[in-house]
């Protein structure tokens, strides 16, 4: 690394900690001191960076507003310093004087003002700390061991309380209802003795005289003594000093750990202050020591601060990155040794920040690890449901992943149902994203977020022209702000493309946008192979729908997504009639229609050039259909696909008969036994 990038380009002064600490501007991604931003921060209304002359947004009216360039900042901080010679005597400095906590000579053992103080060889003293630092981490791992089994103490008891609590109550339940079931007979009894007694003795004065009796017993609190009694028994078992000696087992047991962990502990005291003195000693040298870059994100990695943020594994090819949650064996995932220097090998990286606060020193320790990674050709980014505003964090993010990363060719972005905003997504695809050139797949989900109209321009403006070598394509962008006005923008030519996807489920985009997308980019896809379109609960219609199934050319797999939508019979027979019989190699249909206006009508068209599909998947609930449609696919269907192997027609809240159900279900039983053969 150059010494130039250690200083200002503006001012030329070399970064510290200070007056020069290093501040990115979100924007262009450029690199000032704080010093020269707060001059140009004193006219807010004409602020732009120096070097581009980019115009900084109207929130970033402060310094603090600009985050710590984390990279640099550890280059300058890792920046060997010069040999250094005592002031006054001018010989090395070969000693450590541990009283005063400095760096002396020998001279001033012998003869000055350090005689008398206890000293140590500068070499021995950096082995020490070697070997402290060693003991501390030790004793991390111990305290992680104790804190799992003192937790586990703590599940067990609560475990043991729950239960005694619920079978006490269930025997309580019991003897209530034993005990309402016999009074129900006793008066059950007497009214059915004096309806079956027709003898003389028997008098209806006498029948009410019990009846009077047993009403006097329930009323007053003396008729259930008996009862009393019991309850009493019972819930006196429940009173806590029948399992009084086995807490106090649990809590000596417990007090037992946390007395030998402290122990444990306060031996190490002395380590502990030593490590962090020499951690913060700026002038210590650590000859034989590595002090590479790699080597302090490793110690970062597997400090108590950043420990339990991160947690590294492997699924396939992949490497994973999880920061806030711990990611489960049960899905594949297993866990990998920290290994820096093998890092710049992996080819696929997986960023998992779902649910996550997203401090800043995290992500900017997470950029630190990424720039060693610079042969990436796929990445996938999962920052989904975080739990605050964090645009500039994750912006600055982005400029550390793309400015180094230059081989890119796969990018996956998940920000779906997280507080990501315009002042994120503008300048990621506006700025950064349109350097990766090589990109053939892109994979951006926006559902749920906070975006509007603003970002797809900037998508559809500054990104995709550059981009022409894209072979998937997939935007989600369910559940936002979006409107024809930015989405009708995004389709251009797409020769290249083999996977399209489209979600706008859920947004205020009407026939206009679809217009685009069939008009533009659809006949251009000659060689596309998977088609996605989601258009739930939209305003979109059959004018719109019918449209892209008259441009649809060619495709393997077809995915449709069109429930909640004002279409009718006119689009579903658009695509049985001329869209099925150019796409001759599908072999996927997904087609979910529920709570629409079809009829078997059009349903029965389509069950006519299926012979090669090898999957179809129909979603007809709440619509217009009859038995018909379901005659329509056992009889001339189901026949004709000889290569079928999966198929799910869903027509619940329909006037299908449960016969035709019963039908399907032979079917499918039928299918899965000749798979199974």
């Amino acid at each position: 690394m150059p010494s130039e990038a250690l200083n200002c380009p503006v001012c030329y002064c070399e970064f510290n900690e200070d007056e020069q600490l290093p501040r990115v501007i979100p924007q262009c991604g450029h690199t000032i001191c704080s010093k020269c931003l707060s001059m140009i921060l004193q006219v807010p209304e004409t602020a732009k960076c120096p070097l581009d002359n980019n115009r900084f947004l109207s929130h970033e009216a402060s310094v603090e507003a600009f985050p710590v360039n984390f990279v640099v900042r550890q280059l300058f901080e890792e920046k060997p310093a010069a040999k250094k010679v005592c002031a006054a005597h001018q010989e090395k400095l070969r000693l450590v004087c541990l009283t005063d906590k400095c760096h002396v000579c020998d001279d001033c053992v012998f003869s000055g003002e350090h005689a008398g103080h206890e000293v140590r060889p500068l070499k021995k003293f950096e082995q020490d700390i070697v070997q402290r630092k060693k003991d501390f981490e030790d004793i991390l791992k111990e305290f992680d061991k104790y804190e799992k089994e003192a937790q586990g103490i703590i599940e067990q008891k609560r475990d043991v309380l729950l239960n005694l609590i619920k079978d006490k109550f269930r025997d309580l339940r019991w003897l209530l209802t034993k005990k309402e079931l016999e009074l129900c007979f006793q008066v059950n009894s007497i009214f059915d003795r004096g309806l079956a007694d027709s003898s003389e003795e028997f008098s209806p004065s006498l029948l009410m005289k019990q009846i009077a009796d047993l009403k006097l017993f329930l009323d007053e609190d003396d008729g259930f003594k008996v009862l009393g009694h019991d309850v009493s028994d019972l819930t006196a078992n429940m009173k806590p000093n029948i399992f009084d000696e086995q807490m106090q087992n649990w809590d000596h047991r417990f007090n037992a750990i946390s007395n030998d962990f402290l122990t444990k502990l306060n031996s190490y005291a002395d380590a502990i202050s030593d490590l962090k003195f020499s951690l913060n000693s700026s002038n210590m040298e650590f000859e034989g020591v590595e002090n590479s870059t790699c080597a302090n994100i490793f110690n970062a990695l597997t400090s108590p601060k950043f420990s339990r943020e991160f947690h590294l594994a492997m699924k396939d090819e992949w490497f994973v990155i999880s920061m806030g949650k711990n990611v489960s064996e049960k899905n594949g995932f297993r866990d990998v040794t920290l290994d820096i220097q093998e890092w710049k090998n992996f080819k696929k990286v997986w960023l998992k920040m779902e649910k996550c606060h997203m401090p800043s020193e995290c992500v900017q320790l997470l950029s630190a690890i990424l720039i060693h990674m610079n042969s990436l050709d796929s990445i996938k980014i999962e920052c989904s449901s975080t739990q605050e505003r964090s645009d500039q964090v994750l912006f600055s993010l982005f400029v550390a992943i793309f400015d180094n990363v230059k081989s890119l060719q796969d990018l996956s972005i998940d920000f779906s149902d997280s507080k990501i905003g315009d002042q994120c997504i503008v300048p990621l695809v506006e700025e950064v994203l349109p350097k990766i050139s090589r990109l053939k797949s892109l994979v951006l989900n926006l559902n749920g977020t906070l975006i509007s109209d603003n970002s797809i321009e900037a998508l559809a403006q500054s990104m995709l022209p550059s981009m022409r070598s894209l072979v998937v394509f997939d935007l989600r962008l369910w559940d936002t702000k979006v409107t024809d006005q930015s989405v009708k923008k995004v389709f251009t030519k797409m020769e290249k493309v083999k996977r399209f996807g489209l979600d706008l489920g859920c947004t205020k985009i009407t026939n206009e946008s679809i217009h685009s997308l069939a008009r533009t980019a659809l006949p251009t896809m000659k060689v596309l192979e998977e088609f996605k379109l989601g258009l739930t609960k939209t305003a979109v219609g059959d004018e719109g729908v019918s449209e892209v199934f008259d441009n649809l050319i060619s495709a393997k797999q077809v995915f449709l997504y069109l429930h909640d939508t004002k279409i009718t019979d006119k689009s579903v027979e658009t695509f049985a009639k001329n869209t099925l019989n150019r796409l001759q190699l599908l072999e996927v249909l997904e087609l979910r229609l529920s709570n629409t206006k079809i009829t078997d009508g059009s349903v029965t068209q389509l069950f006519k050039d299926l012979e090669k599909l090898k999957k179809i998947i129909l979603k007809l609930q709440s619509t217009g259909i009859t038995d018909k449609t379901i005659d329509a696919f056992v009889k001339r269907a189901y026949p004709s696909m000889k290569g079928l192997e999966s198929f799910d027609i869903d027509v619940s809240d329909t006037k299908v008969s449960e016969k035709c159900l019963t039908q399907l279900l032979k079917i499918r039983e039928k299918l899965n036994e000749e798979l199974a053969i």
